[in-house]
């Protein structure tokens, strides 16, 4: 089974189902059950299918994409899509493989933040690509078949995208979201209870110090199974690390 020790002595084991409490004063929260996390890291391989890339502009140009976000100076060179989206843009081109290969500076595998790829985040990885960098942004919202945490992606991503830049008067550089569904939520489990609700989710967190501090224990080892969520699926990206970046002469984590 999968396992991790603590300084302390204490041993969490991640396949086995985590009760999480909450204070009692805390009306609006409810205890909650992490489920048993999977330790093959083929379970997690969403993180790469549904994965955010991110191309500098000669990397765009020699795939035929067209170019659908650009840093805050309004100029839109970059590209931005799924990892399907770019897989399909390779096979349409000639030699497409070798020149994905070959065309960036290096690559980076950047980890969003909590709320998924949102905010910060997309701002980052286009400055990265503005650099001459492809980024690849594994999708931890992408989660769904885990039962861990989920947002609805929007479909078509990159075209939406080269929508919205073509005017100026709806870039996306400065938006908080340009990657989900505006309506979809990530609601934690600890608001939700025990609802069967298909929208609350227990790797979706609301941090709060009273519940912290009333079960220490718990929530010690509540986000431990966040970190190895985000542990597992970079494994599943590095086992099954694509030919673009095993092959790059720089490859950076972020």
């Amino acid at each position: 089974s999968s396992h991790s020790s603590h300084d302390d002595g204490c041993v969490d084991t991640f396949d086995q189902p985590l009760r999480a409490r909450v204070a009692q004063d805390e009306p609006k929260y409810h205890d909650f059950e992490v489920p048993g996390m999977s330790s093959e890291p083929e379970d997690y391989l969403y993180a790469l299918e549904k994965a955010f890339i991110v191309l500098p502009e000669v990397c765009a140009s020699l795939l035929d994409l067209a170019p659908n976000v650009g840093d805050s100076n309004g100029v839109i060179k970059q590209w931005m899509g799924r990892s399907e989206e770019l897989m399909e843009a390779t096979d349409n081109v000639k030699n497409g493989g070798k020149r994905l290969n070959s065309c960036a500076c290096g690559w980076v595998i950047f980890l969003h933040g909590s709320g998924g790829f949102t905010y910060d985040n997309s701002r980052f990885a286009i400055m990265m690509a503005t650099m001459g960098y492809g980024v690849l942004v594994p999708d931890s919202f992408a989660a769904g078949p885990t039962g861990f945490r989920y947002k609805a992606g929007l479909a078509d991503l990159d075209q939406r995208l080269k929508e919205q830049n073509s005017k100026s008067s709806s870039e996306t550089f400065w938006c908080e979201n340009n990657v989900y569904e505006a309506q979809s939520s990530c609601i934690p489990a600890m608001i939700g209870g025990n609802s069967s609700s298909s929208d609350t989710y227990p790797l979706c967190y609301s941090t709060s110090v009273k519940c912290i501090t009333s079960h220490r224990e718990d929530w010690k080892n509540y986000y431990e199974r966040v970190y190895r969520l985000r542990e597992m699926e970079l494994k599943a990206i590095l086992l099954r690390l694509p030919p673009y970046i095993a092959e790059a002469h720089k490859f950076f984590l972020a």
